[in-house]
């Protein structure tokens, strides 16, 4: 399968990154909003988010409130669920937003990808509303407040997930994507591109081949 992420970056912003990779200081990259909530079980943690307004993620034992994207977030995000919506019609596979909470089974961590696809018939685990368990690649449109997170500690987490084959990371503020996928052997391949009109492989074990273009 491969993908044309043209204009999969809405615009072109010049704005250098700063990667910040300092573990000690989690609660700070992972800050989606002021503080962590007091730790909690996992079905204490699950029982809150069937009647909560926002969503949060469990990490750890300790819940982590959501706050909301920027436009360029949602933005391609959205796009990147719709454009491949229209190319799995088709084919087996199914892609889903951000309102799909992931579990990690060898840690017990939920999340909430911004894109998540399978290939294969949906797992979940039915605990006080669904979490898929067999996720095959995820895709995540980074922030300023997340990106160390979403590099270092949650992808070692995702890494556990033996369904997982590929996890792309996407950034909002210029045209630069990245892929890492699982090999035969256990190791990640890294790919990456900021040319607009490249070809981003996914899962070829699909056998499915389509352009990923996204509006203007």
């Amino acid at each position: 399968m491969t993908v044309n992420y043209h204009h999969v970056v809405a615009g072109q912003i010049a704005v250098a990154a700063c990667y910040t990779l300092i573990r000690s200081i989690l609660h700070l990259v992972f800050l989606m909003s002021s503080a962590s909530q007091p730790s909690l079980s996992p079905v204490e943690y699950l029982e809150r988010e069937l009647g909560a307004v926002s969503k949060s993620i469990y990490w750890g034992g300790e819940i982590f409130a959501m706050a909301g994207a920027s436009f360029e977030h949602v933005l391609i995000a959205g796009n990147i669920h719709v454009r491949l919506c229209q190319a799995f019609l088709e084919s087996s596979c199914v892609a889903m937003q951000s309102d799909m909470r992931v579990k990690i089974q060898s840690s017990g961590n939920y999340v909430y990808p911004d894109v998540v696809v399978t290939c294969e018939q949906p797992s979940f685990e039915n605990l006080h509303g669904e979490s898929l368990l067999n996720p095959q690649i995820i895709f995540e449109v980074l922030s300023r407040s997340t990106e160390s997170f979403d590099r270092g500690l949650k992808f070692r987490d995702y890494q556990k997930i033996d369904s997982l084959q590929q996890y792309v990371l996407v950034s909002q503020y210029r045209p630069w994507v990245e892929s890492f996928r699982r090999q035969s052997n256990g190791t990640w391949e890294y790919w990456s591109s900021g040319n607009l009109d490249e070809r981003l492989v996914l899962v070829p074990e699909t056998g499915i081949v389509y352009e990923f273009k996204m509006p203007a």
